[in-house]
């Protein structure tokens, strides 16, 4: 069995985030219909296929130790 969940809390519902974050960008469609395991697929695939994009495109953190 699947289990979504960690010690942290679930996983599936922020990545769908993402996701939405990219569709509004014009960068993904998002697919919250499916089992569990085809939702998770799509995410992952998504967020795999838009990752040189997102390294590109993210601000640079702040919370980062300097040397």
């Amino acid at each position: 069995m699947l289990n979504l969940q960690t010690e942290r809390g679930p996983i599936l519902a922020p990545l769908e985030t993402w996701v939405r974050d990219w569709e509004f960008s014009g960068y993904a469609e998002v697919n919250e219909t499916g089992t569990v395991t085809s939702r998770l697929t799509h995410v992952c695939r998504t967020l795999r296929f838009n990752l040189g994009r997102a390294v590109s495109q993210h601000p640079p953190s702040t919370n980062s130790p300097t040397k």
